[in-house]
């Protein structure tokens, strides 16, 4: 870690403790990452205000992703993670619902389709 991250960890493990900020669990100093809370792919900065200490963990399940962006196989992996990282761009101020709320119903639609499938070949294989 180069030593101005070194300098920053310190200062967030100052102002939040040793505790993940999606779990809520608390860690040793060095199982701690800094965090984007609004990732840089979407117009997030390296500016103090904009970085968290999250878990290895989280850090790994995160991504570059929000909860507007999640894939749905993640979800389907995680979804509590998904509700704690809500929870946790709330907090931050950078959730956004409505697009949060989009991307579950586009995982909605991806799951009615998949399911129409499964039902066709079903019902193909009862007619034979």
């Amino acid at each position: 870690m180069a030593k101005n991250n070194k300098k920053i960890k310190n200062e967030l493990i100052n102002k939040y403790g040793c505790k993940c900020q999606i779990c809520n669990k608390y860690f040793e100093k060095d199982d701690l990452c800094i965090e984007h809370i609004k990732a840089k792919s979407v117009g997030g900065t390296n500016k103090k205000e904009n970085l968290s200490l999250v878990c290895r963990s989280c850090n790994s399940k995160k991504y570059n992703y929000n909860t507007a962006s999640f894939p749905i196989e993640s979800f389907f992996n995680r979804p509590n993670f998904f509700l704690k990282l809500y929870g946790y761009e709330r907090k931050n101020g950078v959730s956004n619902k409505k697009l949060t709320l989009e991307n579950i119903e586009k995982m909605e639609n991806q799951l009615e389709e998949k399911l129409s499938i499964l039902r066709t070949v079903k019902n193909k294989i009862k007619e034979m």
